[in-house]
C-alpha cells in the first residue's frame, strides 16, 4: 500500500485480507505508484496479481494501469466493464492494445485477479483458473507512474474495494496462483484440501 493519491482513501477493515482500500469512482480516488519501469525492471518475466470486489456499472473500472511511457496509454491494464466483463489487457511491440476477455466479475464479490508473461505467452486468470492465453510480443514498462483505481487519476476510475494488490518480476505458475487464491480465500494460511494429495507438504499466507 506505498504510493499518493489524490484526496485521502477510505481504509476499510474487512478487506480480503485485513484491510483494504475503498475507490469511490470519482476523480482523485486512486493510488499513483513508482514509474513502472521502476516496479518491473524485466520486460519478459513479471506477473502481477491483486483481490478486488466491484461496485457499480461505469463502463471502464479500472483495476490497475501500468503505462509504458509518459503521458502514453497502458502498457498493462485490468478492468470490468458495465456488464461486469473483467478484462486484462496489453500493448503489444506494434502499439497494439490487445484484450483477454472471457470472464465475469460479478458486483460486491471478492475476485482474485493474475497475469503473467514468460517472454511469450500472456496468462490471465480470474479466481484460480485461467480463463485466457495470448502468444504474443510486449510493448514493455515505460517511465510513466502506476495506478491503482484507475487509468490517470482522472478516468476510468474504479468503484469497489482492492486489496493484496502485487507485482513480482518472476513468472507465477499455475500452483503459485492457485495457492495466493485459496489461501487468501479461506483465511490467509489454509488451503482447500481439493488442492492436495496424501503425502504433499503445502504452504500459503
Amino acid at each position: 500500500h506505498h504510493g499518493w493519491h489524490g484526496w485521502p482513501l477510505e481504509k476499510n477493515p474487512s478487506g480480503k485480507v485485513g484491510g483494504a482500500y475503498d475507490f469511490n469512482g470519482s476523480s482523485g480516488s486512486y493510488i499513483r505508484l513508482n514509474d513502472s519501469n521502476v516496479m518491473l525492471t524485466n520486460n519478459n518475466t513479471w506477473s502481477i496479481t491483486a483481490w478486488f470486489k466491484p461496485q457499480g456499472t461505469a463502463s471502464a473500472r479500472r483495476v490497475f494501469s501500468f503505462h509504458r511511457t509518459t503521458g502514453a496509454s497502458s502498457g498493462v491494464l485490468a478492468e470490468v466493464t458495465s456488464s461486469n466483463t473483467f478484462r486484462i489487457g496489453y500493448v503489444n511491440s506494434t502499439g497494439t492494445l490487445k484484450y483477454l476477455t472471457g470472464s465475469t466479475a460479478s458486483n460486491n464479490v471478492w475476485h482474485h485477479m493474475a497475469i503473467t508473461y514468460d517472454g511469450t505467452n500472456f496468462i490471465a486468470y480470474l479466481n484460480g483458473v485461467n480463463y485466457s492465453n495470448s502468444t504474443d510480443t510486449f510493448f514493455g514498462f515505460g517511465s510513466y507512474d502506476a495506478v491503482i483505481g484507475s487509468f490517470d487519476g482522472s478516468t476510468s476510475m474504479f468503484n469497489g474495494s482492492i486489496d493484496e494488490f502485487m507485482v513480482y518480476n518472476k513468472t507465477l505458475s499455475q500452483d503459485e496462483i492457485t495457492m495466493m487464491h485459496e489461501g487468501s480465500r479461506l483465511g490467509g494460511n489454509i488451503l482447500s484440501s481439493d488442492l492436495t494429495s496424501k503425502g504433499e507438504n503445502w504452504s500459503v499466507g
